[in-house]
């Protein structure tokens, strides 16, 4: 197990020793966060002896992503080995065309990788309609080839990357990936998006662009879906099979805890008074995370 090189994506910032914990996405190691978890409410406080967060799942098999810089485990080169047969597998497949954008833009991909990544083209692929025997669909204007483009990266090598130089606001770009994967039913890809987002906000400070910002804020917020605006999401302890626990949808928490986090420096801007008309459930969101005077809040 490998754990606290810093490029992996859930490295943490502010003791630079360790990763976030995939269960409770807190840092188990890092002094900081104790004064935090003083100031928060009861119903947020666990710990034990051992750790500043009691997390009953504390993901110790957690291994970094190190990409070509440090030595692969057996895992995940056995991880990579079924990736590659299944990789195999799809490159035999037909292809299946999807038209995207107003500029009706053909994406060409293998059926079986489409259908491995994506719920609704799956149900697309084995309806026995009309798209179903032309092998062709087409989505509405609404998304965009660019997006599109990005989630087909992901049905082949079950990632996406994208020049730095054409995104400046890469959280902006993840929120339309987290945005679209919820719609073709691509959890792996939903997944994949929260991580780069919360890798950004663990490692950037806002721009001074807070209209792409409040862009960002009001995208996710009216095109995802959450009965529980203005609740704290539940901990890994409050989830017992007879229990209701609270779940948030990820990115809506990740934003409120950013603007939480950079409320001073974000405030000075234009955008921000049009954020909070606009948008009320972001302000219900918000105000769980502002407490003046603790420790940051982006962990």
């Amino acid at each position: 197990m490998v754990r606290g090189y810093p490029n992996c994506y859930r490295f943490c910032q502010q003791c630079k020793s360790d990763c976030i914990c995939g269960n409770c996405d807190w840092c188990h190691t890092c002094r900081p966060h104790k004064d935090l978890l003083d100031s928060l409410p009861e119903t947020r406080t666990h710990r034990d002896n051992d750790h500043n967060i009691a997390c009953d799942n504390y993901d110790r098999s957690h291994s970094c992503d190190l990409g070509e810089t440090q030595p692969q485990s057996d895992t995940v080169n056995l991880k990579s080995k079924d990736h590659a047969i299944t990789l195999q597998g799809a490159m035999n497949s037909d292809f299946f065309a999807i038209i995207v954008g107003p500029e009706k833009k053909a994406f060409n991909i293998h059926t079986k990788a489409l259908c491995a990544a994506s719920i609704y083209f799956n149900n697309i692929v084995n309806s026995g309609m009309a798209e179903s025997h032309d092998k062709t669909v087409t989505l509405d204007e609404g998304i965009d080839a660019e997006t599109f483009a990005l989630f087909a990266q992901y049905c082949y090598m079950q990632d996406y990357s994208y020049e730095d130089k054409d995104h400046p606001e890469p959280l902006y770009l993840h929120a339309k990936v987290y945005i679209l994967a919820e719609r073709l039913q691509c959890m792996g890809l939903k997944t994949t998006a929260l991580h780069k987002a919360s890798y950004r906000c663990f490692t950037s400070t806002p721009s001074a662009n807070s209209e792409k910002m409040t862009e960002t804020i009001l995208m996710i917020y009216n095109h995802t879906h959450d009965v529980n605006t203005g609740k704290f999401p539940a901990s890994p302890k409050e989830k017992w099979p007879d229990c209701d626990g609270v779940v948030r949808d990820g990115f809506r928490i990740l934003l409120a805890k950013y603007w939480a986090t950079h409320l001073v420096e974000l405030r000075k801007q234009e955008a921000v008074a049009l954020t909070y008309r606009e948008c009320p459930e972001f302000m219900a969101d918000l105000i769980l995370f502002v407490n003046p005077g603790n420790p940051p809040l982006m962990i």
